[in-house]
């Protein structure tokens, strides 16, 4: 799969702010895809569990990965099992995602990575301010944690040297 669709995918909706209907579209679109036959859908309460049970699990993931996951499993790209036979379960649900977790996670990391830019030397100025942050932070820690603690000129320093 291309690293472009990926990163697409990750764009979309995210599940923990999609409707029980999305959600409920995305499953049915992928109950097919896996061939799982309409007398062994879930029933509307496992609908209703297993909706949450996605918020709570997987809300950081989006209705697009949902879908992308199922369907290199039954491409047969991912590492798991992918015969449903005739029950849609949690266990069968968690599977599937564990397994593109680790697909996703591997096709980014093959990506190459851009070399980090270095940063020019700060000026004599901005130096300057750097030091004297530096030195009420070595002085006064405990209140530098605190943003409301600081003294204006520093906190002002620090957005000018895009430190907050």
């Amino acid at each position: 799969m291309p690293i472009d669709t990926l990163k697409k995918a990750r764009k979309g909706i995210l599940i923990s702010q999609c409707s029980n209907e999305d959600i409920s579209k995305r499953l049915s679109l992928i109950y097919f895809m896996i061939g799982l036959r309409p007398q062994h859908f879930p029933s509307p309460e496992e609908d209703l569990f297993l909706f949450n049970y996605l918020r709570v699990n997987f809300g950081h993931k989006t209705l697009d990965e949902l879908y992308i996951a199922f369907d290199l499993a039954i491409k047969g790209e991912l590492d798991t099992e992918v015969k449903v036979y005739d029950q849609f379960s949690i266990e069968y649900l968690v599977r599937i995602m564990n397994a593109f977790r680790i697909y996703s996670n591997h096709i980014i990391k093959e990506q190459p990575q851009k070399p980090m830019e270095t940063l020019p030397p700060p000026t004599e100025s901005e130096q300057e301010m750097i030091n004297d942050v530096m030195e009420y932070v070595k002085n006064d820690f405990y209140n530098f944690r605190n943003l409301m603690m600081i003294p204006l000129y520093l906190f002002t320093i620090c957005e000018k040297l895009n430190f907050i």
